[in-house]
């Protein structure tokens, strides 16, 4: 455990050096996983109102029928 003690520069032990480094990684962990847009798949998600039923929610992109009364939206 000496090792760990030993100083690098002005008071700062090795121990801090890698202390310090542990915390930059956890800190980019972090801020890649804010910057997330959006989750796989809800790219091909759009808000759609059915002019028939008046149904309103999510439907695939490539999903022209309504699921409330099967007409095309």
């Amino acid at each position: 455990m000496d090792i760990l003690n030993t100083e690098l520069i002005a008071g700062i032990t090795l121990l801090h050096a890698f202390l310090a480094v542990f915390v930059v990684l956890i800190a980019g962990i972090a801020v890649q996983a804010l910057r997330k847009d959006k989750l796989a798949g809800q790219d091909l998600q759009r808000e759609a109102t059915c002019p028939h039923c008046g149904w309103k929610g999510r439907l695939s992109k490539y999903q022209r029928k309504c699921p409330g009364c099967n007409q095309q939206v």
